[in-house]
């Protein structure tokens, strides 16, 4: 790290002072220098009550280096979080954004003693600073990004955990608190809003706002923290030290297994009275283990004094004699992990499990995954002639057919599927946008084309996959939202723009800066404003739609597939156009979308997996497949590639499902494909 800006206060006075990137033993303060870059038309800050302008790119005035404001992550005080990518090396963060012009001489002092504690922290449990550094507007602090947000989350989705879950970040927290104490750092705030996840679910510590060194054998007595997760000694000021944070740990605990923290109550005063008179309901047998009780009453004796030392929490017989799977899934945010995750592996049981899991994952897959079923969500389209529907009732018959035919491939893709003659009839009238445009090649044709040339000759049962494509970032669909039963779809793209479907089959998106706003009418007329303002009143309502659509993805969903290089969009001439979604469809097995650009994506619900085929002209070589493992990472090969040198038979099955798709596409926009 080179130097850093670091200023030295003295009375009312602030003067700047340069360290090689290291605040020095000085008291600390932040200073004002320039370095806030701009490359196009800047935005008023709706959260900076400056006059001055906010931009999408920020710069290190010191180092030199530019990132990208990219998705707003959280906010808390007066900081607020947005993921940031370095556009040198695509490299992305958490970054913490507090503004100046809201920052009294005391709240700088607090941001610096926070930037000097945490800058000094390196373990696997506590999120990494990777950088500091300040320009006239702001100061950033550039935070290990943790995709899977925090245990705050879990237990908003899941309401509580299992035990084994409960075991696994507990043993987590507490290895990070030690490091913590061993640094001789209170860290004064621990919740499980703090207590962050990474893509693999590690438990990584953050938010070192709160956090104090004491001096020596001197105590603390300042009342600061969490209501619900404060030490009895906090509240009695009584001086207090690191036992403060174990008491938290037990909260933490007790609020995983039970769902709520054990002294919360619906009024503060009733809250700060149980925590002071250590009332609270114990975990009975239903719900942890007799060690898991014994160690939650540890954690939370009244007395300081009597609670453990973390190097004993260790060694207590929940963390070392129970259960403790050695990793989790992501479902695990959201929902409870199988059997087969949460017992041992030894057990009798789990055997069984495992077998009946697989058995059971074998089936879902199998049950009209390439078929969909009746629960499609469609958007309406003009009625068809009575000549179109009967057209596409044959194709559709011709193509079940050939799926019973081919059933040399796995066995989820293929399956005899029942007749659904409701269903036909809405996938025709929804999947036929193009057909009455005489002597027009539908994308979903040429794109059918080069995968059936592929796809039938390709091996498929290699033990690895083809060279990635590394130096083209394709572009994909990250977040949407299915709102079809009152509006349409929702949807953000890689280059961060932003669009809705509404099921009038009109469309609305936001550019990729969220500065312009494009409309689309059922008649392919697009109308451009370059201000919001500009919208004239019959488009407000689907304006103000598209407002909320956007700040729902930002606020609240994770990215679908890794973005470690950020997806820069094109230069765009002054008649191009954002990508829109040209149309789609969801079972409840899968949902599948088609962009007005070559590109059509499938994203499977049973494991999250993802298909992504794309024509990027850039390489030069036809289409590009991107597959989005379980894990969220990305892959991406040439299709020619993929036909000369094979793949694995995961990639080859999922593959040959969008290959019926598109040609399911292409027939029913009234081509010849054969």
């Amino acid at each position: 790290m080179s130097a850093s800006n670091v200023v030295t206060t003295t009375g009312s006075n602030v003067t700047s002072t340069t360290n090689g990137g290291r605040f020095g033993s000085a008291p600390v303060s932040l200073p004002r220098t320039t370095g806030v870059v701009k490359p196009g038309p800047s935005t008023s800050s709706s959260w900076n009550s400056s006059a001055e302008q906010e931009s999408d790119y920020v710069v290190d005035p010191v180092q030199g280096n530019a990132y990208y404001k990219g998705q707003f992550l959280g906010k808390g005080g007066f900081a607020r979080v947005y993921l940031m990518t370095d556009v040198s090396n695509g490299n992305q963060y958490a970054c913490k954004i507090i503004p100046k012009n809201r920052m009294q001489r005391i709240h700088m002092q607090k941001i610096a003693r926070e930037i000097m504690i945490h800058k000094e922290l390196n373990h696997v449990n506590v999120v990494q600073m990777h950088h500091y550094f300040e320009d006239n507007l702001n100061v950033y602090m550039l935070l290990e990004a943790c995709p899977r947000k925090s245990l705050m989350h879990v237990l908003k989705y899941r309401g509580k955990v299992t035990e084994p879950e409960a075991r696994y970040y507990m043993k987590q927290m507490v290895t990070g608190v030690a490091y913590i104490h061993s640094q001789k750092v209170v860290h004064r705030d621990l919740k499980p809003g703090n207590m962050f996840l990474s893509d693999r679910m590690i438990v990584k510590i953050g938010d070192f706002g709160l956090a104090t060194r004491p001096d020596g054998q001197r105590r603390r007595v300042t009342i600061c923290g969490t209501p619900n997760y404060i030490a009895p000694e906090v509240l009695y000021k009584q001086a207090y030290s690191y036992e403060a944070d174990v008491w938290a740990l037990g909260c933490i605990l007790y609020a995983l297994l039970v769902g709520q923290p054990p002294f919360d109550t619906a009024t503060l005063k009733e809250t700060y009275a149980r925590i002071c008179n250590n009332h609270y309901r114990e975990v009975d047998d239903s719900i942890a283990s007799k060690s898991g009780q014994d160690l939650i009453r540890w954690l939370l004796q009244s007395n300081p004094e009597l609670r453990p030392s973390l190097e004993r929490v260790k060694e207590h017989a929940y963390l070392t004699k129970e259960y403790v799977p050695a990793s989790l899934p992501h479902t695990c945010c959201y929902q409870m992990p199988p059997a087969s995750i949460i017992e041992p592996p030894s057990s009798p049981s789990s055997v069984s499990t495992v077998a009946r899991n697989a058995e059971v994952k074998a089936q879902i897959w199998q049950q009209s995954l390439v078929y969909p079923d009746a629960s499609l969500r469609y958007q309406q389209q003009p009625i068809q002639t009575q000549q179109t529907q009967q057209q596409s009732q044959q194709v559709l018959n011709r193509s079940h057919k050939s799926l019973q035919k081919e059933s040399k491939v796995s066995s989820w893709l293929v399956r005899k599927l029942p007749k659904l003659p409701r269903f036909r009839q809405r996938l025709s009238s929804v999947l036929c946008p193009d057909h009455k445009k005489s002597g027009f090649v539908a994308q979903s044709v040429q794109m059918h084309r080069a995968l059936e040339a592929c796809v039938p000759e390709m091996k498929r049962n290699n033990a690895c996959n083809p060279p990635t494509v590394e130096d083209i970032v394709p572009l994909f669909v990250t977040k949407w939202i299915d709102y079809s039963n009152k509006y349409g779809l929702g949807f953000q793209l890689s280059d961060r723009s932003v669009g809705v479907l509404f099921n009038d089959n009109t469309k609305i998106s936001y550019t990729h800066d969220r500065r312009r706003v494009e409309y689309m009418t059922t008649d392919d007329e697009v109308t451009r404003y370059h201000r919001e303002r500009d919208v004239p009143a019959p488009l407000q309502k689907k304006l103000e739609l598209l407002r909320h659509f956007t700040e729902y993805m930002d606020d609240f969903l994770t990215e679908g597939g890794e973005l470690k290089k950020y997806r820069a969009p094109p230069r765009q001439s002054k008649n191009s156009c954002v990508p829109r979604m040209r149309r789609w469809l969801r079972t409840d097995k899968a949902i599948v979308m088609e962009l007005t650009v070559p590109l059509l994506q499938v994203n499977f619900f049973v494991d999250h997996t993802k298909m992504v085929v794309s024509q990027e002209s850039a390489g030069g070589r036809g289409y590009l497949i991107t597959y989005i493992d379980t894990g969220r990472h990305a892959s991406s090969y040439w299709l020619n590639d993929l036909r000369d040198l094979g793949c694995t038979p995961d990639l080859y099955e999922r593959l040959y499902y969008v290959c019926k798709v598109t040609r399911e596409f292409a027939e029913l926009d009234n081509n010849t494909i054969a």
